[in-house]
């Protein structure tokens, strides 16, 4: 049992760091009721008021035990209910937020001379190297929905998506192909104008400091730039609103339509 709990700690199955806390609490509480259940104890040079007494004390503590475990994994599970039932929570946004840092990182990577690259590699130790190559066995199960590696002690369980084994190489090729035809390029300066305007708008809310208009942003957030054009002196979170919904709605998308159509799109085509 105690090689299953260690097993469990370094491999930390689950996605869900609840279920691998609520596992490894329930396995301790097994463990201490084996012990203290099983143990060998002399009957020959103990009395039978020191017995009982022993046996009463190993009971208390196996029941705070087992109580304990019990409290932990309900504490935990209605941490998880109460969070999945937010539409937007805190651990999400911290995601969000380290996700986005790891991109704006790799596109400094990118603009580092190849020399200064190379030296900065050679100063990663065996710890450092560990925690990147997790890092890229992440992104590709998570964002690219693929098998980092054939072998299946490497692969990990992907809901509603086909084995597909993440081919560097490939992948390689296709960012030159991407590279010469532009598209590289293009992507670029698209996904630079978005993070501008979301940049703006966040700093447009911040400075207005007033709470009928963070109402305005999250009653009528989506406005096109025809729609907006007709009214008068726009506050500067509207603007930024603006931009950042072109960058978000393609214009052949059912959104685009309905915003043709009626000037104003619905509350749900995006959220902040």
């Amino acid at each position: 049992m105690l090689t299953m709990i260690l097993l469990v700690y370094s491999a930390w199955p689950a996605k869900c760091d609840s279920d691998n806390w609520i596992e490894v609490a329930f396995k301790l509480a097994l463990v201490i009721y084996m012990m203290l259940a099983t143990n060998f104890i002399d009957m020959a040079n103990i009395s039978s008021a020191e017995l009982d007494h022993m046996n009463e004390n190993f009971g208390y503590v196996i029941i705070v035990v087992i109580t304990s475990a019990i409290a932990c994994a309900l504490a935990l599970a209605i941490k998880h209910f109460v969070s999945s039932t937010r539409k937007i929570n805190n651990k999400q946004v911290r995601t969000a937020r380290a996700m986005w840092h790891l991109r704006d990182m790799s596109l400094a990577l990118l603009m580092m001379p190849e020399t200064e690259y190379a030296s900065h590699v050679s100063a990663i130790g065996d710890n450092d190297r560990e925690l990147v190559i997790n890092v890229n066995h992440i992104i590709n199960n998570v964002c690219f929905r693929q098998q980092s590696s054939p072998r299946w002690v490497q692969q990990r369980l992907i809901a509603e998506q086909e084995r597909e084994v993440w081919d560097h190489g490939q992948r390689v090729l296709d960012i030159f192909q991407q590279s010469r035809s532009g598209r590289l390029q293009d992507r670029l300066e698209q996904s630079m104008r978005l993070r501008k305007n979301v940049l703006e708008l966040a700093n447009a809310l911040c400075s207005s400091g007033s709470t009928s208009v963070r109402r305005s942003v999250d009653r009528d957030f989506v406005t096109t730039r025809e729609h907006a054009a007709a009214v008068e002196d726009q506050p500067p979170w509207l603007v930024a609103a603006q931009e950042a919904v072109e960058q978000v709605q393609p214009p052949g998308s059912v959104a685009a339509q309905e915003i043709q159509r009626s000037g104003r799109p619905r509350r749900s085509t995006i959220e902040i």
